[in-house]
């Protein structure tokens, strides 16, 4: 069985983070798509500025669901087609509130342009990230 559930992009961020926090199974969009791996989650298709908030919204609800500041989260990302500079602050601010508690996030298997870009932006700098491309 399947459900489909659409939601305004008009919401509120709190509510947002509710309802994101309810699909345990990850989101699906129609260029984007999240599902929980052990640890983290794994990101498929494309992250622009279309759905970067989806994004954002999602990682905040993941991340919330792991003790804040509680060792690595992994965002595995060799699904990832495409990413441009709004994808990649989705994943500095969803992830932002785990980093600042001492966390630390794992973005993992990159596909070479999406390594390369996270690392042009500094990613790969920024307090609490580790990039590990495919390389």
């Amino acid at each position: 069985m399947s459900i489909l559930c659409q939601y305004s992009s008009g919401l509120a961020r709190t509510p947002t983070q509710t309802v994101f926090a309810m699909h345990e199974d990850g989101v699906r969009s129609s260029q984007l798509q999240t599902s929980p791996i052990p640890g983290g989650m794994a990101v498929a298709g494309e992250v622009d500025t279309c759905n970067e908030r989806i994004l954002r919204t999602a990682l905040m609800a993941a991340c919330a669901v792991i003790a804040e500041g509680q060792g690595s989260f992994v965002v595995e990302l060799s699904q990832v087609d495409f990413l441009d500079v709004a994808g990649a602050r989705a994943f500095m601010t969803g992830t932002a509130g785990h980093r600042g508690n001492g966390g630390t996030v794992c973005l993992r298997a990159a596909q070479r342009r999406v390594d390369r870009l996270l690392r042009l932006l500094g990613v790969d700098r920024a307090d609490g990230f580790v990039v590990e491309g495919s390389r």
